[in-house]
């Protein structure tokens, strides 16, 4: 059993962005039915930031520190980060790192101190995914469809067939981004054809609000609950 195997233990995880690394909106998420939530460092979205990079690790630790659901952080987009960086960071409490493949410096991959999920682009050839799942400390991969990356795109058959030609080429566990238009039962019919959790961004529709944040998860989590074993965790 990997890391990523072992780090949850109930089915279909659901793990929740929160960029602002507020810990109002971290326990709201944690209400609504978190399994984990999600910071963020070194987002090009400022004003999600604090004045420098320290602040953000003492934030991030301090929150780390302060709640029972398993933590993470997202490498933002802002720059890649940078070794002495990378050192604060392994300080914190945290449970598992994510990153884009752009994001994450390969002496993060040599380094394995934190189970590894990166969200994976989409109409990339099937050899990319496999390759990309098959990198060391690699434990999960998230399928970011395009139509929860804006707000323009409703979820779509595409996005069922993206994810079903993704899973059908990975042996690790898919999550699957959820931020857009999708349905309650559609997590379960994701789960069904091999997801292996989701992670919700309430930011990509709604406000920052604490309490959006709580029911949004909720209308995640409920139908989740039904649910039984599935493939990568149980």
């Amino acid at each position: 059993m990997n890391q990523w195997q072992s780090l949850f233990k109930t089915d279909l995880p659901l793990i929740v962005e929160v960029p602002k690394n507020d810990i109002e909106v971290v326990n709201a998420a944690i209400d609504g039915g978190a399994d984990a939530v999600m910071l963020s460092v070194l987002s090009q979205k400022s004003q999600y930031m604090t004045v420098n990079f320290d602040e953000e690790i003492e934030n991030i630790n301090q929150i780390a520190s302060s709640v029972n659901v398993k933590k993470g952080v997202l490498l933002g987009d802002l720059r890649l980060i940078e070794k002495q960086e990378w050192e604060q960071l392994k300080t914190c409490k945290l449970d598992f790192l994510a990153g884009y493949p752009n994001t994450v410096p390969p002496f993060i991959l040599r380094d394995e101190a934190f189970p590894l999920i990166l969200y994976t682009p989409t109409e990339m050839p099937l050899e990319f995914y496999r390759v990309l799942g098959e990198l060391s400390g690699v434990e999960a991969l998230v399928f970011l469809p395009r139509s929860q990356s804006v707000t323009d795109i409703k979820y779509n058959i595409l996005d069922i067939v993206g994810f079903m030609l993704v899973y059908s080429a990975v042996s690790k566990p898919i999550l699957f981004k959820v931020a857009n238009s999708l349905e309650p039962d559609d997590l379960q019919e994701l789960a069904s054809k091999g997801a292996s959790g989701f992670v919700l961004d309430p930011s990509l529709t709604g406000s920052l609000d604490a309490e959006y944040y709580k029911l949004f998860t909720q209308k995640y989590k409920e139908p989740l609950l039904q649910k039984k074993k599935y493939r990568f965790w149980g």
